[in-house]
């Protein structure tokens, strides 16, 4: 067997082709690093390779089931059993020789069903009865008499996790009856408020959400709000979280703590570890200043919780004494000792801040000394125990931003708004969650995506990719870890880049994205755990499918009720003509542009390419055929308007005589946004405000001034700001529904 022929039954595709239709063949050594993160055994020797490739390969058919089976929720099923599992357990005749197989489901409830059935050829099945939703084990033993050549009577055995999904994901009945929404995409940390610490939070989201319901809004998306590097506060991205399991403490509003008696207490230790002069500086910055930020909050926050628990005594399971009213201190350790994960996750950011601040070059797990690195080692559970208290501070972190979200989520469910969330599509290299679950993930690989039109140089998200082989054995664990996580968090849920789903590419270190190669993932195991936490949590799902994707993709995404992701700028079926209103698909949403994207304004202008060139990521040639594109999309986008009848009175289709975007104009692409088809639309403020540069610029880290733009007005004002009330009214006559 040929290496690419051992790649291809491996799940590894020898080569792509990108989007201009030339074939790319993925290198030899790509193949390589790939089938050794995988964990074959033999690399570089390809001989070798396909050996641990067929191995591996014949000892998942003689399994009598597979590692994780899918089937419908509340529908009997009948689940294969494997024809070669059973040959070698009984011979050729084995429907002659097996009595019968016994199964038993344990479910997640802690329920156990039971029963037997006789397989018979042509097709050996395993029936079982209709079972609830939900992620249950399934155990299978075979009953017969065979007596193998050694005389020693055995009986086989397999378990597998069977996945029990309804049909599809969540939706709200006034949706599913016709029903539309529109809402407001925010960046959370972007918000300016008049009170806030120079960086959106939880409160200024109160009032977001008081301010979309008032405006006719039904909706109010955001950002990730993973957590992120506290030592590294500069490494500012919401999609290199630490871990998306927990909340950035960052966006807590420190004035509202509220764990004490006095409410005197919170106030002061505000005015003496942040005074109101550094508040008032970072408040008025241009952009966040994450490190100001981190240094100003985290003080007072350390502060208050210092008030809160002194480390003098055990009192409690973390080894400390709780000096606050009963009910704190109650609340603190049922929340501190409900989630393993949680403990770990304080853990590591105990254990990162102190490595790092003794020496910067620390970054990550992998940078500690050995014995650290084991996060169920004995080393492990002697800091938790000599440094209790620290531990203790990020978990208080943890409870007070969770304390808060909630606060948010009920006043969000009594204005009406749903709330809209995003994951990420994996978790920094060096964080807590891979720290926790290193044989979930391929440590030495990145995932990204291969050269495009948008990318010329492909991406490396620097993101170690969870394994397919691992995800197969354990029902998706890793996978519905994070997405439950969020589920519990939101309303609604866009993830990232969901053709991983499907496949993703993955890129060994070294010759960079164009090197890559795409690697396949249990497609059906992580639709089907998707469907199940999206029932659970009632939670909608959208998909961000932009560039390309496989048919069978969308056709699942589809048949999943798996909302599209559409924005306005894309949406051309020609270089001359966008796609009507009627056009856009009724399951998806659809609003302008993305974090990813100049708004409206810097699309109109150029600014995305101007940047790219500057960058060197266009040269003059590329730059010149991506703004000979633009020229012709700025005149197909009147003429859109005008065939809308949206242009308004004394306005031209000629783009030529518009410079920027008048506000007219502007107003009349948000009315054709609302015409779409599509049951959920949103809106950016960076298109109200007229904003031009994008908030992230893919392909740069510290080139471009990434995620960390502020918004121009602050969130008070927005109510009574006269193109959010103009825009609000064209996008309310047109949805209908929930509100």
């Amino acid at each position: 067997m040929q290496l690419s022929d051992a790649a291809r039954a491996a799940g590894i595709s020898t080569g792509y082709h990108d989007i201009w239709g030339q074939w790319r063949a993925a290198p030899d050594d790509t193949l390589i690093a790939v089938f050794d993160a995988l964990g074959y055994r033999g690399a570089p020797d390809a001989a070798a390779l396909a050996r641990s490739v067929e191995s591996r390969r014949r000892s998942e058919e003689l399994r009598l089931v597979a590692e994780t089976v899918v089937v419908e929720a509340d529908v009997a099923v009948a689940i294969p059993l494997s024809r070669a599992g059973l040959r070698a357990f009984a011979g050729d005749d084995w429907p002659a020789v097996v009595d019968r197989v016994d199964w038993t489901v344990l479910t997640e409830s802690g329920a156990r069903l039971s029963g037997s059935c006789m397989p018979f050829e042509p097709d050996p099945l395993l029936a079982l009865p209709a079972l609830p939703a939900g992620r249950h084990r399934l155990s299978v033993r075979v009953e017969g008499m065979p007596v193998p050549p050694d005389g020693v009577p055995y009986q086989p055995a397999a378990s597998a996790v069977l996945l029990c999904a309804p049909p599809r994901c969540h939706l709200p009945e006034p949706l599913r009856d016709n029903g539309r929404q529109w809402g407001i995409a925010v960046q959370l940390y972007g918000l300016r408020s008049l009170r806030n610490w120079g960086i959106g939070d939880f409160t200024d989201l109160l009032m977001l959400a008081d301010s979309a319901a008032a405006l006719g809004a039904g909706v109010v998306g955001l950002n990730p709000l993973h957590a992120l590097a506290l030592d590294r506060p500069e490494q500012a991205s919401p999609y290199s979280a630490v871990s998306r399991l927990f909340l950035n403490p960052l966006y807590i509003d420190p004035e509202r703590i509220d764990v004490f008696t006095d409410p005197a207490v919170v106030p002061a230790l505000c005015r003496q570890f942040a005074p109101e002069v550094e508040r008032a500086r970072l408040r008025a910055a241009e952009r966040v200043d994450y490190p100001g930020v981190a240094r100003l909050k985290l003080a007072a926050m350390r502060a208050i919780y210092d008030a809160f628990v002194r480390d003098e005594c055990a009192g409690t399971s973390l080894g400390t004494t709780v000096h606050a009213p009963g009910r704190w201190q109650r609340e603190f350790e049922a929340f501190a000792t409900s989630n393993d994960t949680l403990r770990l996750h304080a853990t590591y950011q105990s254990i990162q801040s102190a490595l790092h601040q003794a020496d910067p070059s620390v970054w990550g797990w992998p940078c500690w000394p050995l014995p650290l690195r084991d996060p169920s080692g004995e080393a492990v559970a002697q800091w938790q125990r000599e440094h209790a208290h620290d531990t203790g501070f990020h978990v208080f972190l943890e409870w007070q931003a969770s304390r808060q979200w909630q606060q948010v989520r009920a006043c969000a469910t009594r204005a009406g708004i749903l709330l809209y969330g995003d994951v990420a599509l994996g978790a920094d290299r060096g964080g807590s969650e891979v720290w926790a679950a290193q044989g979930a993930h391929a440590l030495a690989i990145s995932a990204g995506c291969p050269p495009d039109d948008f990318n010329l140089q492909g991406q490396d998200w620097g993101l170690p990719p969870l394994r397919p082989d691992r995800l197969r054995a354990d029902g998706c664990a890793a996978f519905r870890s994070a997405v439950a996580a969020s589920m519990a968090r939101f309303d609604a849920l866009r993830l990232d880049h969901v053709m991983s789903l499907m496949r993703l590419f993955w890129i060994p270190p070294g010759p960079g994205p164009t090197a890559g190669a795409y690697v396949d993932y249990p497609f059906d195991a992580m639709l089907a755990t998707l469907r199940i936490e999206s029932e659970r949590h009632a939670c909608m799902v959208i998909g961000e499918d932009l560039g390309t994707v496989q048919p069978a993709v969308r056709d699942g995404l589809q048949c999943a009720d798996v909302l599209s992701y559409r924005l306005l700028v894309f949406e051309r079926d020609g270089t001359d003509h966008f796609r009507r209103p009627h056009e856009y698909p009724r399951l998806a949403l659809a609003s302008i542009g993305s974090h990813d994207l100049s708004p409206l304004q810097g699309w109109w202008v150029g600014d995305d390419l101007a940047q790219r060139r500057r960058l060197g990521l266009l040269d003059e040639g590329q730059y010149e055929r991506f703004a000979s594109d633009r020229r012709q999309a700025r005149a197909a986008l009147l003429g859109a308007l005008a065939e809308a009848g949206l242009m308004p009175e004394g306005e031209s289709t000629d783009a030529g005589r518009y410079p920027t975007l008048p506000s007219c104009l502007v107003d009349a692409v948000h009315a054709f946004l609302a015409r779409t088809a599509s049951m959920w639309t949103m809106v950016n403020p960076e298109d109200v405000f007229d904003l031009v540069d994008a908030t992230n610029l893919p392909g740069t880290t510290f080139e471009h001034p990434n995620w960390s733009r502020r918004l121009p007005v602050p969130v008070e004002a927005w109510l009574a700001h006269p193109r959010w009330r103009a825009i609000a009214g064209t996008q309310r006559e047109r949805s209908g529904g929930l509100r």
